[in-house]
């Protein structure tokens, strides 16, 4: 009798772990190809963006709307910029949403900082990778936007409207975006300040 019961225990453990995570395959087939890089428009002159977090000041320098595919999300719940920040989309598009490309490369984030590397040949030329990804510190203008992002997903296609800002916090705290989809390394990270968010 008891080894029934712990049988029918773990065989109910199984079904439910299936159910909420057995669909959950980060190389499912993906039929898409983002065709254009992010669109960005630089403002004549920066303007401060009022958002509601106490402390932190926001200056627009250009407006920025992107379709692409998310290679990899990542929440962040401790230091200054999780206050403002609380997740981190690594986005592709043209070569880097493609699924034969894509599920051919490792792809992680920590640290606010995206990697990627491949084993046996490169899927795609390097030059690609650097400038048709990137990571990018999403900066929700309010709550709404703010729980959709909390809902995005590895694999998902998003549309992002919104603005590219520098940030300043009382406590001294700094965060200035990339102005540019061409550079990588420390600095290379768009903030984004998210106006509107749409998965597809």
């Amino acid at each position: 009798m008891i080894l029934a019961k712990l049988i029918s225990i773990i065989m109910s453990a199984i079904i439910v772990y299936m159910l909420f995570y057995g669909g959950a395959d980060e190389h499912k087939d993906i039929n898409v190809h983002i065709a254009y890089a992010p669109a960005q428009i630089n403002l004549e002159e920066s303007k401060i963006i009022n958002a509601d977090y106490e402390g932190y000041s926001f200056t627009a320098f250009a407006e920025f709307s992107l379709q692409a595919r998310v290679l990899g999300a990542k929440r962040y719940r401790w230091g200054s910029s999780s206050v403002i920040a609380p997740v981190d989309l690594a986005l592709g598009w043209q070569e880097m949403s493609k699924d034969d490309i894509v599920k051919r490369i490792n792809i992680s984030q920590s640290g606010r900082w995206y990697y990627w590397s491949y084993e046996g040949n490169i899927p795609t030329r390097r030059e690609n990778i650097e400038r048709q990804s990137a990571n990018m510190h999403m900066i929700p203008l309010n709550d709404n936007v703010r729980d959709t992002l909390l809902d995005v997903e590895r694999n998902d296609i998003v549309q992002i409207q919104g603005y590219l800002v520098n940030v300043k916090g009382d406590d001294g705290f700094t965060w200035n975006s990339s102005a540019t989809r061409n550079d990588t390394g420390d600095g290379a990270c768009e903030v984004i300040l998210v106006s509107s968010i749409k998965i597809i």
